[in-house]
């Protein structure tokens, strides 16, 4: 089944994917990081099995030995990840259960989840219409969030905005809302003039106050979170809607991934195309990458897609 999500681990040569098959998989990367695997093929180390429908999001947390997903069954869940050591690998098995906490306050499907960089906070978005806060030590949210004013709105993407202490989430309406953090109040409102395309994706910029969004119409917009003005615009980045961006750790380079099957690497600072890699197949309204994630600390990035596959390149090309 299509790959949804897909995240590194902040240290370890690991990488865990979520499908709508409703699992999760976890990849032991040490093959490909030592050079040995010549067939550049991976197997699965293990699958996290509890969801009851596709796994739409996926977050390593509290240093990689938690992973935090979210799914169409419309619960959050925790699960512990054991070390990289390959003898931890052979002795969990390919297929285990290791879940520690159910969040199941939101009534419909989770779109995203958010891991907070400093506290044990993380932030979930629904296709309930709520923004909720949660520690992850409590079953219960400690903070609520719905856009009021835009009944019809539904959130579909949301980031971090680290230099704002804000949390970014963008609409299926083509809204950009900032929230803060600590309030989970509206701080911001931002959009593209004349534009009501979905945001299907948004990543926030380690140390600017910048935010940039990927549409449902093919548009690459970054905004400037201290005026809620666009400051660059990309017509046509994609051939049909943006489902992924993300950025490196320099925060100078540019992932993208949408419905025309192709992986695109931006250098933000003169806003001009690097590469472009098509290796997934099959694309289409929905279909194509439907997520792409820089490594946190390496030059690595990974792409997930429909045709049920995850990519690993280097940002010098396919690796």
């Amino acid at each position: 089944d299509m790959v949804r999500t897909v995240c590194f681990h902040p240290s370890d040569p690991i990488l865990c994917s979520g499908s709508a098959d409703a699992t999760l998989k976890i990849w032991n990367l040490a093959s490909l990081a030592r050079g040995e695997n010549q067939a550049n093929e991976l197997e699965v180390a293990f699958t996290l099995r509890g969801h009851t429908a596709g796994v739409n999001c996926s977050r390593f947390r509290m240093a990689g030995r938690q992973i935090v997903s979210g799914s169409d069954d419309g619960t959050v869940r925790v699960w512990a990840v054991p070390g990289s050591e390959e003898s931890l690998y052979s002795a969990f098995g390919r297929s285990i259960l290791h879940q520690e906490k159910v969040l199941d306050k939101h009534v419909g499907p989770v779109r995203a989840v958010l891991v907070h960089p400093i506290s044990d906070s993380i932030f979930t978005i629904s296709d309930d219409r709520t923004v909720r806060s949660w520690v992850v030590g409590s079953s219960d949210t400690h903070g609520l969030f719905e856009l009021v004013a835009s009944p019809e709105a539904v959130p579909v993407s949301a980031c971090f905005a680290t230099t704002m202490s804000s949390c970014v989430v963008g609409y299926s309406t083509g809204e950009l809302v900032g929230i803060d953090q600590e309030t989970m109040k509206q701080s911001s409102a931002m959009r593209l003039a004349g534009s009501d395309a979905t945001v299907l994706s948004v990543v926030g910029h380690r140390t600017l106050p910048l935010v940039v969004a990927g549409h449902a119409d093919g548009k690459i917009a970054c905004f400037d979170l201290r005026t809620g003005k666009v400051a660059k615009q990309m017509q046509g980045a994609h051939a049909g809607g943006v489902h992924s961006v993300d950025l490196d750790r320099s925060g100078l380079c540019l992932v993208s991934g949408g419905d025309d099957c192709k992986v695109r690497l931006w250098d933000i600072g003169q806003w001009a195309e690097l590469e472009v890699h098509e290796s997934h197949v099959g694309g289409g309204s929905g279909c194509g990458v439907l997520d792409t994630v820089f490594h946190p600390e390496k030059r690595v990035l990974a792409s997930a897609g429909a045709d049920s596959t995850v990519r690993i390149y280097n940002q010098q090309g396919l690796s």
